[in-house]
């Protein structure tokens, strides 16, 4: 087996080639290719650590190593860019068979994580209240708390997410995931409604860098955006986004847009922000999902919005365009026609 550098994240993962089945797990694949290599990736959050890799041999590859803790990985072909497969694994005899041609009827046996994740929480994903449930009826599982972080961890409040992390083994509690959680939970709280804002200083397109204070400061309501390039939700939304910007800029409203573009990437977000017609304040340190704002604010899933009084207080989070419409009409009113026509007149 060929060995990459080995990252180690949270103390979740050692990777050995002395260890044993009995210590550690094995994961046998038999995926009907005759040659090529996999990585096997670590899922921390929503990026991918690389691990390890192994070579294929008339069809067949083998992982080794230990864990702590059972965790999410994902099994990557060389020279593909997503992974054929994705599956828990944990310190026990791991079997993969079928044709990496078919890869979602590839069958895994041999653990039960991933038993509990396919067989109970995939055909119930979509439906809110009975995620929830799964949650609570499987709180002996690192699945459960996965899906806890990785799920519900954006759709459910700061407190409601407490509650259900309390009903969770101490096991499952002392996870990567519910650690990571924890973090979100605390910044969730710190950027909820109520709240004061807080700083973001980040360079524009430009190079030039604009603090969020200084736009607050100008008085008036402020959106702080997060978005990316990237995002198809988010480039949807931005024509209606447009729309409320060109409605209501000249009223005492405007845009902070923080962009979780990759690194490299400053050409496709100074596009995107060009043919999208973003004509407002548009920063970002093109750290993908390690963007230090979103951390901090507690995004984990973008768009992600939060409104900003004048006094510096969010009042709303999530608002889209229908809904920031009616709160803006509310806190602003509603343009009168020959308003709305300097307005466009304006524009042009």
């Amino acid at each position: 087996m060929k060995k990459l550098s080995f990252y180690i994240s949270l103390a979740v993962i050692t990777l050995a080639t002395s260890c044993t089945p009995d210590s550690g797990y094995t994961i046998k694949g038999d995926i009907a290719r005759k040659e090529g290599t996999i990585y096997l990736s670590i899922l921390e959050g929503k990026m991918p650590i690389l691990t390890d890799s192994a070579d294929i041999s008339d069809g067949i590859f083998t992982f080794t190593g230990t864990l702590e803790s059972p965790v999410i990985a994902t099994l990557t072909l060389k020279g593909e860019n997503r992974p054929f497969k994705t599956l828990f694994i944990e310190n026990s005899k791991i079997t993969l068979a079928g044709d990496i041609m078919f890869a979602d009827e590839i069958a895994i046996s041999g653990s039960s994580e991933q038993d509990v994740y396919e067989k109970e929480y995939f055909p119930i994903s979509k439906n809110l209240d009975s995620v929830i449930n799964f949650v609570a009826q499987n709180s002996n599982k690192v699945a459960a708390g996965y899906v806890l972080f990785r799920n519900l961890g954006y759709q459910l409040p700061a407190a409601q997410l407490d509650s259900l992390k309390s009903l969770l083994s101490p096991m499952v509690q002392n996870s990567s995931y519910i650690k990571m959680l924890d973090e979100r939970i605390v910044a969730m709280k710190k950027s909820d409604i109520g709240c004061k804002y807080m700083e973001i200083s980040l360079p524009n397109p430009q190079g030039d860098i604009i603090s969020l204070s200084s736009v607050v400061n100008k008085g008036g309501y402020v959106l702080v955006d997060f978005w990316a390039s990237w995002c198809p939700p988010c480039r949807k939304e931005n024509p209606h986004l447009v729309n409320v910007y060109n409605q209501y800029k000249d009223r005492g409203f405007t845009v902070y847009g923080v962009s979780l573009d990759r690194p490299g990437q400053s050409e496709k977000w100074a596009e995107a922000i060009d043919k999208d017609k973003l004509d407002w304040y548009n920063v970002s340190d093109l750290k993908f999902w390690n963007c230090e704002p979103a951390i901090r604010y507690g995004v984990s899933s973008i768009p992600s919005s939060f409104l900003i009084s004048p006094d510096g207080i969010i009042i709303a989070k999530n608002l889209r365009s229908s809904e920031l419409s009616r709160k803006l009409e509310e806190l602003l009113g509603i343009p009168s026609d020959d308003e709305e026509i300097e307005a466009e007149a304006l524009n042009e």
